[in-house]
């Protein structure tokens, strides 16, 4: 009797556990299912691929305006000023007298060369006169002395025409006159002045045109222009303007410094520009 019921009472146990785990497996679902699912993060959006930008291949350089023509003019013979005829930005035709040196020394010259040149061809007279003069019964030595005194006076009268040359050379350069038509730049005598010959004293042009000369144009640029080749055109002093111009010329020879050498190119503006001054800056962009 005993066992039986110690044996009812080992099943009761059995089933009082069996029926608190699946109560506790439905609890424990029920938990699980009531809590929030994790949302998933978000993938990072693939980068765009970075395309790459064409590389610049202008060439750049900067430029000076040039007149298409200019010359520093000095006088071929030194002298004391005697008239300044001109005026800084007037212009003159060509031929024009710029300056006037004092001419009386150079006139005085042209006498004295002149008297001489007489007197020389007074010698070379009388020596062709001895010369007719003598009879047949001469001797060899008389005649050959003879020739050799017109020889003498005739090479003196070749000098004295030389020097009258010379002479009538000099008063002619005592007047600085213009080469072409132009302006006057710039005058750097006074009257009075003592000048020397060969001393640059008016900067003249020709500015009814201009050219564009590079200043730093490096030999690795050089080799990739060409006469004819266009460019553009920006001046410093004129924000406002643009101008487009052709490469006229190319530097044979360069300029050398420290690490390479230097070209100028040459540009001709296409356009007129009014405002242009000689020796304004600028910067030229060859078209590639």
């Amino acid at each position: 009797m005993t066992g039986r019921i110690g044996l009812a009472r080992m099943l009761q146990i059995g089933l009082l556990v069996i029926v608190a785990g699946c109560v506790g497996a439905v609890l424990g679902a029920a938990y699980i299912a009531a809590q929030p699912s994790p949302s998933p993060s978000p993938s990072p959006s693939p980068s765009p691929t970075p395309r790459p930008t064409p590389s610049d291949t202008a060439i750049r350089a900067r430029a000076v305006v040039a007149p298409q023509r200019a010359s520093d003019l000095s006088m071929l013979v030194g002298g004391r000023v005697a008239n300044v005829l001109v005026t800084e930005e007037q212009h003159v035709a060509e031929g024009q007298v710029l300056i006037r040196l004092e001419r009386e020394p150079f006139r005085s010259a042209v006498t004295v060369a002149a008297a001489d040149v007489r007197r020389a061809e007074a010698a070379v007279g009388r020596a062709e006169a001895q010369l007719a003069l003598l009879g047949e019964d001469a001797s060899d030595a008389q005649r050959e002395s003879a020739r050799a005194d017109l020889r003498l006076a005739q090479a003196e009268l070749d000098v004295a025409r030389a020097a009258l040359e010379q002479a009538q050379l000099h008063f002619s350069q005592s007047e600085l006159r213009a080469p072409f038509a132009g302006t006057v730049a710039s005058v750097a005598v006074a009257v009075g002045e003592q000048v020397a010959a060969g001393a640059p004293i008016v900067a003249f042009a020709d500015v009814s045109g201009w050219f564009i000369e590079t200043t730093d144009l490096s030999e690795l640029d050089v080799v990739r222009i060409a006469v004819g080749d266009r460019a553009s055109v920006a001046f410093d002093a004129l924000p406002d303007v643009q101008a487009q111009a052709v490469v006229e010329r190319i530097q044979v020879r360069g300029t050398a410094d420290d690490r390479s050498a230097r070209f100028v190119v040459v540009l001709r503006p296409l356009e007129h520009v009014s405002r242009l001054r000689w020796g304004m800056s600028a910067t030229v962009t060859f078209d590639r």
